[in-house]
């Protein structure tokens, strides 16, 4: 998924470019990003997320994968840290919806 400092570099381009590339072509920035490969799901999340929410998100995806490796490479134990995956990945829930 797309980060939202990604992201507004990515409107900082298109805002950039905009009256010789996109102005004649009516194109928003919306478009621009769906054109771009985000879902509009994906769109609204990044356009409407407040840059604090974003680190904590990052931080939550780089503390699962850290969980997965840990339960991929530590044979005692792993019970333990599934229970704090789960944990993790129903957290990392509540930030999609």
């Amino acid at each position: 998924m797309m980060t939202k400092q990604e992201f507004e570099q990515k409107r900082k381009q298109w805002v950039k470019d905009w009256a010789v590339k996109y102005r004649p072509l009516d194109l928003d920035f919306e478009a621009y990003m769906l054109m771009q490969g985000i879902t509009k799901e994906q769109y609204h999340y990044l356009n409407n997320q407040p840059e604090h929410v974003n680190v904590e998100f990052e931080w939550l995806e780089e503390n699962i994968e850290h969980m997965k490796n840990i339960i991929n490479t530590n044979i005692s134990g792993k019970e333990y840290f599934q229970g704090k995956l789960d944990i993790l990945e129903e957290i990392k829930q509540t930030f999609i919806k």
